[in-house]
């Protein structure tokens, strides 16, 4: 911590924020339709290939 309050204030803040973040992620994620997850499955499969394609000609090294 700090003694600094204007440091500490900012920090809580920050913290919040970010709590807030995940909060709003974790509904989102958990309240999907099925319809949703159904598309997200397809499309996945369907991009799948080519992204992993993609990554592999790219010229940046991992």
């Amino acid at each position: 911590m700090t003694n600094n309050r204007s440091a500490a204030v900012e920090e809580g803040l920050k913290l919040w924020q970010k709590q807030q973040i995940e909060e709003q992620l974790r509904n989102f994620y958990q309240n999907r339709s099925q319809d949703d997850l159904k598309f997200e499955q397809e499309w996945t499969q369907e991009t799948q290939e080519k992204a992993l394609s993609a990554w592999k000609e790219s010229p940046v090294e991992y």
